[in-house]
């Protein structure tokens, strides 16, 4: 991470190659982060992506695009070229198109049905609100989701969801936790204490349709 004067340096140049933000397309992003790499500090702070994360999302947006996390890494702390070579461009296009895709929901998007953190916070006064509630009419489970590319950010959200987790038991509802990503197995650590939390309710994508064998999902499904 940049120090704090970089880092604003790095903000300015952003805001300034995006006409304070007004105009934050494709193209306009990726001519900035061609001159001034250490712009993609700021961006990525912006759309909430690690490395390893902004590298998923290159190759969603296009799937011939590959840029791994630990390149991106080393195209945000490389000096401002005196001449971006094609390489170097091509680099800058694809982060310019997967966090405009992402933006604009082309890809990383909610799923049909998520209620969303802060709709279920409001709504049914859970402090961190969960990502799902199931059914949406007096709900019985509520569900996190979390995908952690890397054990740093792992950590932050397995508090979040031993947080959701309280807050649901506190209501008498059930809460599930689905995980993804490299991160998890990294921060073993981590992943045992939210199984634990949800005493055992804690699923990856390929054990995902185990969660359909709860109690409270058969009690919703007609004789």
């Amino acid at each position: 991470m940049a120090d704090e004067e970089s880092f604003d340096d790095a903000y300015a140049a952003l805001a300034d190659g995006t006409e304070n933000f007004s105009c934050p397309d494709a193209d306009s992003l990726a001519a900035v982060l061609q001159h001034t790499p250490a712009t993609l500090a700021p961006l990525r702070m912006i759309v909430g992506l690690t490395y390893n994360e902004l590298s998923v999302a290159i190759t969603l947006a296009d799937p011939d695009a590959r840029s791994s996390g630990e390149a991106l890494k080393k195209f945000e702390r490389s000096p401002p070229p005196e001449q971006p070579s094609p390489k170097h461009e091509q680099v800058a296009a694809s982060i310019a198109r997967a966090v405009t895709a992402a933006m604009s929901r082309e890809i990383l998007t909610v799923p049909p049905g998520a209620a969303g953190a802060r709709k279920t916070a409001e709504r049914y006064g859970m402090s961190p609100g969960p990502d799902f509630v199931i059914p949406d009419e007096s709900p019985t489970l509520v569900v996190e989701s979390k995908v952690g590319e890397d054990g740093g950010t792992v950590r932050d959200k397995a508090a979040r969801i031993k947080s959701m987790t309280s807050a649901a038991n506190a209501r008498g509802l059930k809460a599930c936790a689905v995980v993804d990503g490299k991160g998890w197995t990294e921060r073993s650590a981590a992943l045992l204490e939210v199984v634990v939390a949800t005493q055992g309710r804690t699923y990856t994508l390929s054990t995902l349709s185990q969660i359909l064998e709860l109690p409270e999902i058969q009690a919703l499904v007609p004789p």
